[in-house]
């Protein structure tokens, strides 16, 4: 068995977010998290006052577009999305990280 191949032909599970905030119709894809990157985020939690800057790195890692290349770039990007987004939009987010990383999501 090639472990190295086989991890590289994993496809992550991704769920789609209506974000009609952003326009109407608009979604946004969410990617579950690596086991590293849900590590780091768990991480992450666990210092003071460090919320905004954890939520900003699940949201970096796991906000992809269609071929699942990560939409945002930069840890700092992420923060400014994080601290724009209307509440509701926020929490739907919020959820479908949860599910997607507890691994109660279907693929996409």
């Amino acid at each position: 068995m090639d472990l190295l191949k086989k991890l590289s032909d994993i496809k992550f599970k991704t769920v789609d977010v209506k974000a009609d905030e952003l326009g109407e119709g608009a979604m946004l894809r969410v990617r579950e998290l690596s086991g590293c990157e849900q590590m780091e985020f768990y991480e992450m939690l666990q210092k003071k006052d460090n919320n905004v800057k954890a939520m900003s790195f699940a949201l970096l890692c796991s906000l992809v577009d269609d071929n699942g290349e990560r939409q945002l770039k930069s840890l700092a990007e992420a923060e400014t999305v994080v601290k724009g987004l209307p509440a509701k939009l926020f929490q739907r987010i919020n959820k479908a990280l949860f599910t997607l990383n507890s691994g109660d999501a279907e693929k996409n």
